[in-house]
């Protein structure tokens, strides 16, 4: 009697033997075998509790994350090195005695550099970077086995001679090298946004040192008249300028800058000059000592028409060294480094005097291109983290305007003023950038604002000390380049030949 196979059995399993031919080439692909595993511990002393990785070094030989501690059972910044990542380093953390939390979130590829955050005395969570040393592995060299001459045993010859039985000795198995664990050390441990902060602030006094560097340069660019260039001859003067300003944190900066200028008539309303100034004296931002080391030299063509309407052309350039210290706030490092600061300036003008020589108003109109620049340069390599600085530059074109007067009070001593004001017709803002060397997310960019108009007002007395010679003392006023108030005193000493 014959068996009946069902449609639905038939159904079934054609179906199963369906499924199991489309699925038998992937049945192993997900299948992970764990080759080996390792529990890294933690810090506590009884290797109890809870542990945590975040980051690798490229090679794997360095773990970077948390565990925890004895004191206060707090999670803390760990690094695992060493052979089987045998070596455990506490990194610590930014309170002044090393408590509290902190971890850490990233390795560079080199397990040398380690970034997370840690807490600080105000019980602030920080961004934290640790730079590492780690200590060379010292192998203990392996043991020699001392080679050993096995007993004889000698019995007295028989009657029938016997042949003495050696003892079969093993020699000892060399002991393997001892290796100690490679164990990082940890050389610096920085607030990353402390150290912005500082970064920050040597911008704003590399600025404020661009805007006295910008003061001197306009200085340069005067020199002695012969009488307009009427007459045919020489002109000689003697300046000290003294100029005081002020810094973004009120510290007050000066400069003290003695120049030389002179000028020559060829007696058809043209005439040329050429002036030189050093500055003996710069109370810089804190963050820069001036070495001392500048000369600038400016350079001026005039010509004056008969009728009153008189044109000029001007240039100065001035460069010197001075070193830079970064400021500091907790949990940052001192970096120092020289860099040199160069500045030019061009400009032209035209006019009109109105009046007579004891009574004359000059104005004006012109253009003025200043560049100055600070620059790139690396910290030392004392620091843990040196900082490389960009090339910071201010370089703005102004529209100038001005009015000069001169009037005569007595036979000898006259009234004179001089009042200008600049304003910005084109230029970027100066753009501060800094790096800390060999870490590449921890770039640094700041802008800085100069003000878009400046001016100076200027009124004092000249006095005619010799028929062609007469002293100026011009106490002013003005608006810096980083937009802050200060003022001055210019002294001058001028004779015609």
């Amino acid at each position: 009697m014959s068996q009946k196979i069902s449609p639905t059995f038939v159904y079934n399993t054609l179906s199963l033997a369906l499924l199991t031919a489309l699925t038998a080439p992937y049945a192993h692909a997900d299948t992970v075998t764990v080759v080996e595993k390792k529990d890294l511990g933690t810090l506590k002393a009884d290797n109890s509790s809870n542990s945590e990785v975040y980051a690798l070094s490229s090679d794997g030989k360095v773990a970077g994350g948390e565990a925890e501690y004895d004191n206060g059972n707090s999670d803390r910044a760990i690094i695992w090195s060493g052979e089987n990542w045998a070596a455990k380093t506490d990194l610590g953390t930014l309170r002044a005695d090393n408590s509290g939390r902190s971890i850490v979130r990233a390795l560079s590829g080199d397990g040398k550099v380690a970034g997370g955050w840690a807490g600080d005395d105000n019980d602030k969570q920080r961004a934290t970077l640790w730079r590492l040393d780690y200590t060379a592995s010292t192998p203990t060299p392996p043991v020699t086995p001392t080679p050993s001459t096995p007993p004889v045993t000698v019995t007295p010859p028989p009657t029938t001679p016997i042949t003495p039985t050696l003892p079969v000795v093993t020699p000892p198995t060399p002991t393997p090298p001892v290796v100690t664990p490679t164990t990082p050390v940890v050389v610096s441990r920085i607030d990353v946004e402390n150290t912005a902060k500082t970064i920050a602030q040597l911008g704003e006094d590399s600025f404020a040192l661009m805007g006295m560097q910008s003061h001197a340069l306009d200085r340069l660019q005067y020199a002695c008249n012969v009488r307009d260039g009427q007459l045919n001859g020489f002109c000689f003067g003697l300046q000290e300028d003294i100029s005081i300003s002020k810094a973004h944190d009120d510290r007050r900066l000066s400069d003290t800058g003695l120049g030389v200028n002179v000028g020559y008539g060829f007696g058809n309303g043209v005439s040329v000059g050429l002036s030189l100034d050093h500055s003996a004296h710069r109370k810089l931002p804190s963050s820069f000592k001036h070495d001392g080391d500048d000369v600038g030299v400016g350079a001026v063509v005039r010509y004056q028409s008969p009728n009153g309407y008189f044109g000029e052309i001007s240039g100065a350039y001035d460069d010197y060294s001075a070193t830079i210290t970064r400021p500091t706030l907790a949990n940052t490092e001192i970096g120092v480094n020289e860099a040199t600061i160069k500045g030019k300036s061009y400009g032209a003008k035209v006019g009109k005097a109105f009046g007579t020589d004891d009574k004359q108003l000059k104005a004006y109109v012109g253009v003025k291109h200043t560049d100055i620049s600070r620059d790139a340069y690396r910290e030392n390599e004392q620091s843990a983290f040196p900082i490389s600085y960009g090339k910071m530059q201010y370089k703005q074109t102004f529209a100038i305007a001005g009015v000069k007067t001169h009037i005569a009070m007595t036979d000898k001593l006259s009234w004179v003023s001089d009042v200008g004001a600049s304003q910005k017709i084109s230029g970027d803002d100066p753009a501060y950038t800094a790096s800390l060397t060999g870490v590449e997310q921890h770039n640094f960019s700041h802008k800085v604002s100069p003000a878009k108009t400046q001016g100076h007002i200027a009124t004092g007395l000249s006095y005619q000390v010799a028929p062609q010679s007469h002293v100026e003392i011009l106490p002013y006023v003005n608006k810096n380049a980083n937009g802050e108030h200060g003022g001055g005193a210019l002294l001058r000493i001028e004779s015609t030949f």
